[in-house]
């Protein structure tokens, strides 16, 4: 019984340190994005009005995280797949590698 509670114990340790990373989330990665994408949409609203638009809009279905690696402090590249629709390309997915930094404010994409 005692060896049993002993690796349960390690078992959610594991997952615990696993879970307390430091590195983004599938979630916050898509959060992200989705605001970035939010400002760009609403400045192409500004500039041609909302029915014309709504043609343009670019829409994120769906974030996939590949894996991250640490920089430096708070800095991780990490290897992404994003299913979205765009103008004039329509929904397709994409992989990439993007650079990400913690603020204050949360995630950001770097440079």
């Amino acid at each position: 019984m005692l060896t049993t509670t002993k690796r349960l114990f390690l078992a959610v340790s594991v997952i615990t340190l696993t879970a307390c990373s430091g590195g983004p989330s599938e979630g916050d990665i898509q959060a992200m994005m989705e605001k970035e994408l939010e400002q760009t949409n609403s400045a192409v609203t500004s500039m041609v009005g909302a029915d014309m638009a709504n043609a343009m809009r670019t829409e994120i279905h769906d974030v996939t995280l590949h894996g991250c690696d640490e920089l430096r402090d708070d800095v991780y590249r990490c290897d992404v797949e994003v299913d979205l629709t765009a103008p004039l390309v329509g929904r397709n997915v994409q992989r990439s590698s993007i650079t990400l930094a913690e603020t204050d404010a949360g995630w950001t994409v770097t440079r």
